[in-house]
Formats: C-alpha cells, sequence, structure tokens
C-alpha cells in the first residue's frame, strides 16, 4: 500500500513538471504572439518558432488533460467551442458540396485549428499567479514590438536612416509593413499591432496591483501608445477606443482607487506628448493631427470604384508614392490612397450584403467568395463569417463573448472588484479591442486573435476558490 502511494507521489511529480514545462513554453509562445506578428522569425523549414512552441506546449500538456478531462468537458468555454467546431464542421461539408474554391475552404478553417490550444491553457493557466506571469510576458513583447517601432520611426523621420535597416526582412517574416509616405511620413503597421492595446491594459493592471517600480507602466503605456498612432490604421484606433471605453465603465466601481487612476492617466499623456511633440516638430509634421485626418476619412461619401484590384488599406503595403519632399503633397498623396481603399470597401460590403440576403439563416457554406475579391480575403471578418455560416453561426461565434460579458457585469453589480476579477475586466477590454478592429480586418480567425479569445476565456475559468 505505501508503495503504491510512492508510485503515485512520484507519478504526480512528474505530470506537475511536466505542466510546468508546458506553462513555460505557454509563455514564450504568448511572447512572441505580442512582437512578432506571424513568428516566422526564425524558421525549423516550414515550420515557425510559434508552431514549434506552441505544439511543445500542447504535447507536455497531455498528462495534465488527461486528469483533468472531466473539469476541460464541463467548462462552459470548452462547450461553446465544441458545438463552434460542430458548425464548421457542417459548414465546410456544404462548402465542398457546392464546389466552393477549396484553397479559400481550407483557409477558412486553418486559423481556428488553434482553438485546440484552449485545454493546455486550462491546465497551464490555473492560478492568479501564473496568469499575472503570462500577462508579464504579452507586456514584454509589446513593449519589443513598440521601442522597435519608435526606433524606427525616429530613425526614419528624424535621422534619415543613418542606421540602415532593411524594411523587406521584417515584411516578408511578417513582422512589420514598413512604409515610406514621403521625406518625414513614414506608416509602420505591426501585425501584432493589437497586442500593444493588450500591453496597455496589463500594465494599467499591474500600476493598480503593483507597489514598486510603478512608473514603469505609464511609460509602457506612453510608447505603446505612440507606436499604435503611427500605424495610421483606422481599425487599430477602433480597437483602442473600445478598449478605453470597457476601461472607463468600470472606474465608478474604482472610486476609491479614482487618485491612481487619474495619475496612471496623465503621466501616460504626459509622457506620450513628451514623445510625440519633438518628433513632430523635427519632422515638421502634425502626427498626431494626421492621424485624426486619416480616421475622418472614415466619413468621406466618395464613389465607389469598379477596379476588381486589392487596393491594400489599413493592413498592407502602401506604395511609396513619395515623388516630392513638400510634407502637404505627400500626406494628400496618403489620403488618396485611402480613400482608394475604402471605395473598394464599399463594393465589397455591397456584395457581401447581396450574397448574405440570399440565406441569411445559414449561409452559403465555407469556401464561398464575392466577385470582387477572388481571393477570399474580404477584410470584413463578421460579414464574410455571417455569408458563409448565416447569422446562426455568427451567434454560435459570438456566444463565449457574450458569456464573458455577462459574468463580467454580475461581478460589477456584486460588487467584486478583486485583484483577481480586475485581471480578467482587463483582458476582456484587450479581447473586445481584437473584436472591434476585427470588423474591418480578418483577425479573429487567425492565431494571434484566437489567442487572445483562448487566454481570456481561460483566465476567466480560473477558480478562485481553488
Amino acid at each position: 500500500m505505501h508503495f503504491d502511494k510512492r508510485i503515485l507521489m512520484q507519478r504526480s511529480k512528474i505530470i506537475d513538471h511536466l505542466n510546468l514545462i508546458s506553462f513555460g513554453l505557454v509563455c514564450l509562445y504568448l511572447f512572441d504572439c505580442a512582437w512578432s506578428g506571424a513568428g516566422r522569425w526564425i524558421m525549423f523549414g516550414p515550420i515557425s518558432i510559434r508552431m514549434l512552441l506552441l505544439g511543445l506546449a500542447i504535447i507536455f500538456s497531455i498528462p495534465s488533460i488527461i486528469l483533468n478531462l472531466k473539469k476541460i468537458f464541463s467548462n462552459i468555454y470548452t462547450i461553446c467551442l465544441l458545438f463552434f467546431f460542430i458548425l464548421l464542421v457542417i459548414n465546410a461539408i456544404r462548402g465542398f458540396i457546392a464546389g466552393h474554391h477549396q484553397e479559400i475552404l481550407l483557409s477558412d478553417i486553418k486559423g481556428f485549428t488553434y482553438y485546440a490550444m484552449f485545454p493546455t491553457l486550462l491546465v497551464t493557466l490555473n492560478s492568479k499567479e501564473k496568469m499575472e506571469t503570462a500577462m508579464k510576458f504579452i507586456l514584454a513583447g509589446s513593449m519589443v514590438l513598440a521601442i522597435s517601432t519608435l526606433f524606427i520611426f525616429i530613425d526614419y523621420t528624424s535621422f534619415h536612416m543613418k542606421i540602415p535597416i532593411d524594411f523587406t526582412y521584417f515584411f516578408n517574416r511578417r513582422v512589420f509593413a514598413v512604409n515610406p509616405m514621403g521625406s518625414y511620413l513614414l506608416r509602420i503597421f505591426s501585425f501584432s499591432g493589437l497586442y500593444m492595446i493588450s500591453g496597455c491594459v496589463i500594465a494599467f493592471y499591474f500600476f493598480l496591483t503593483r507597489k514598486n517600480y510603478r512608473w514603469v507602466y505609464p511609460v509602457c503605456t506612453a510608447v505603446c501608445l505612440f507606436s499604435i498612432m503611427v500605424s495610421f490604421t483606422r481599425s487599430i484606433y477602433l480597437g483602442l477606443l473600445v478598449c478605453i471605453v470597457s476601461i472607463i465603465l468600470i472606474l465608478p466601481f474604482l472610486r476609491k482607487r479614482i487618485k491612481e487612476i487619474l495619475s496612471f492617466i496623465g503621466t501616460s499623456v504626459i509622457v506620450f506628448l513628451l514623445i510625440t511633440m519633438p518628433i513632430s516638430i523635427g519632422g515638421s509634421v502634425n502626427y498626431l493631427n494626421y492621424s485624426i485626418e486619416k480616421t475622418l476619412l472614415s466619413f468621406y461619401d466618395g464613389e465607389a470604384t469598379d477596379n476588381n484590384e486589392v487596393i491594400e488599406g489599413d493592413d498592407g503595403i502602401i506604395p511609396d508614392n513619395s515623388s516630392t519632399n513638400n510634407s502637404a503633397d505627400e500626406i494628400q498623396q496618403s489620403f488618396k490612397i485611402t480613400v482608394e481603399s475604402d471605395n473598394l470597401r464599399k463594393v465589397t460590403l455591397q456584395e457581401l450584403n447581396e450574397k448574405i440576403r440570399s440565406n441569411p439563416l445559414f449561409g452559403q457554406g465555407l469556401g464561398a467568395a464575392v466577385e470582387c475579391r477572388t481571393s477570399g480575403m474580404t477584410e470584413f471578418f463578421y460579414m464574410d463569417f455571417i455569408h458563409k455560416t448565416g447569422f446562426l453561426g455568427l451567434i454560435i461565434y459570438l456566444l463565449p463573448v457574450l458569456i464573458l460579458i455577462g459574468i463580467s457585469i454580475g461581478r460589477l453589480m456584486h460588487g467584486n472588484i478583486n485583484e483577481s476579477n480586475l485581471m480578467k475586466y482587463t483582458l476582456l477590454a484587450s479581447l473586445l479591442a481584437f473584436m472591434a478592429f476585427s470588423f474591418f480586418n480578418p483577425y479573429m480567425n487567425a492565431a494571434l486573435g484566437v489567442t487572445m479569445f483562448s487566454v481570456t476565456m481561460a483566465i476567466n475559468s480560473i477558480d478562485e476558490k481553488r
């Protein structure tokens, strides 16, 4: 009997060690997601470092998953994901029978397979301490991205590339899309850019829950905000706005800490201006004003174009149209490209609406495409998802988010704003930013979006009593 007990203890220790290794790999995976875009900065043949980290994390977590199968399958978010995958299988079959393009069909499924990480996250991010460690890795990754963006921007606009940087290298590895639009105007779209919004809310959380080195967190927020600004990407601005509004909504429940919150906001804004103003003066361009004017172009009512070629706008490469050094001409040229991009989006929306009206409940099946975007990349994630799976599919997809929001409202109404719940809410605010961004860009059906969705569901599954 004593011998059997000792064997069980040894087995338990081995499983715990394997789970700890898996947790370390998960943290490295999250760090990679937060800065490296597609994770292709290191490749092992066709396998990226990100795929390797996640694959090993899943493998090392298998013993813990087997031991916790009952808990995993009784988890409300696991149940939602099972229904979602049943939906995908049914619509994949429908799309195959309808003869839809198989490459588009496979791409519709590929990104969602990253939800396979969810059981691993459930067994590794199973305590507040571990989740905070994972959040620190996300913050660290977002800071690597933000500081790199700041360095490149200053090097280009203030020093005219005295430190040569191969932009093509970063684009080919899907880290940055660096687009010179003139002598002093540079657009840096980071493929992991949304994680800088996560960096802001994580910094906010740690500022409120830590006593040492608190000044670091407003500085992190300011650097992230500057890097978000110079993306000149309206959908990221929308995500940031949604995140800010989500945080504002909980401020009445944090009245006792309002001075700390105002201190965080004020310091972040001051540092942001200290970064932005010298760079704007040096480049003779008001970058903050330019980002606002570019956003206002969203309300420009231009005529739609019949051009069927994809004009990259918010997340692709803008051609270098800097034929002059006159900043005003350069800015006007970039505005023209933005309007052309918006016109293509209008045509895309019109075609999507027509397709949806033909079968609004169940959609056309996976692999379906519209005529103006034969590649299947329609940009409008939710509209495209309704087009393929119907409103029924969208409801099933959004069900976990609705549950997360409902549970968070319940916690707020009961006045239960402890550190654990504040952590859960801040990550939910980050997820909502991802969801808002995805209205204009397909992000939530790719590794980066699925990862944030999975992390948010996992952290909201932490049993506080344990």
